[in-house]
């Protein structure tokens, strides 16, 4: 796996070419050309910019970080980039076309946070705070909305505002992960509030977990359990789904443990 991530890195190093922004295409063809259309064939407003490059970010960062290559001054450049430009928080989800997604500001927190510390940059960490988490906070939803429980989630984006749970479950580790840089109870707070609403989309007797809280009929609903006019989604990615809540949810676990045995110490 790190060969193939080595690997992969290096291509992107020598294929994709920037956009005229100075940032990462959403898409390209096989040789690495820019494909500056949508899933749909049409021209992809947001090809320069989707929140998809903090990826490549996030790759060339661990690669750095654990001495298997060096792409200390790509990753400083394309983090300007992303900085000055107010950050670039377009739809990662590869089917919505909104220039501002709230698993975008997540992840953009937790790559910023690591490519920090590997720099040692304060004002890219800053950054990540001040503009990446707390832009989490306009995605809240504070209250149950037509009978369906949706306190404690975020929604998507304003152009598709259905709330799925892979995306909170994203939002709830960039809590929790900046609970752990700085002890600030009320980071943990929202990270476990997250997961908590996330908990309450159980189904069956299996525990099928929704991929997603349509609660305004954003989707249709045929596709709710019982065709209720607002409610969950009745299907899922199981695999996929489930490993981005079980990421958070083991982490807050064993920091609850942690914990724990610090206080009986």
């Amino acid at each position: 796996m790190r060969e193939a991530a080595i690997m992969t890195a290096e291509w992107l190093n020598t294929n994709v070419k920037s956009t005229s922004n100075g940032w990462f295409p959403r898409r390209c063809e096989p040789s690495g050309k820019h494909y500056p259309k949508n899933a749909y064939g049409d021209s992809d407003i947001l090809f320069q910019k989707s929140g998809d490059g903090l990826f490549i970010i996030q790759l060339y960062t661990g690669l750095t970080r654990r001495g298997l290559a060096d792409y200390t001054e790509i990753i400083r450049q394309k983090i300007s980039v992303f900085m000055e430009a107010g950050g670039i928080f377009g739809s990662i989800n590869h089917d919505t076309y909104d220039e501002h997604e709230n698993v975008a500001y997540s992840v953009a927190f937790r790559v910023l946070r690591e490519a920090a510390k590997l720099l040692g940059d304060k004002e890219i960490r800053n950054f990540a705070y001040d503009k990446c988490l707390a832009g989490l906070e306009q995605f809240k939803m504070k209250e149950d909305r037509n009978g369906v429980q949706t306190k404690g989630l975020l929604f998507m984006e304003k152009s598709w505002d259905t709330a799925y749970l892979w995306e909170n479950a994203e939002a709830a580790l960039a809590y929790i992960e900046a609970y752990i840089d700085t002890n600030n109870q009320s980071y943990l707070a929202d990270g476990l509030t997250i997961l908590r609403a996330i908990a309450k989309h159980h189904h069956g007797q299996h525990g099928f977990l929704t991929e997603g809280v349509d609660w305004n009929n954003h989707v249709g609903k045929q596709h709710h359990f019982n065709e209720d006019e607002y409610g969950d989604i009745k299907y899922t990615e199981p695999l996929l789904n489930n490993l981005h809540i079980v990421e958070p949810t083991l982490l807050a676990i064993n920091l609850e443990g942690a914990v724990g045995k610090a206080q009986k110490r």
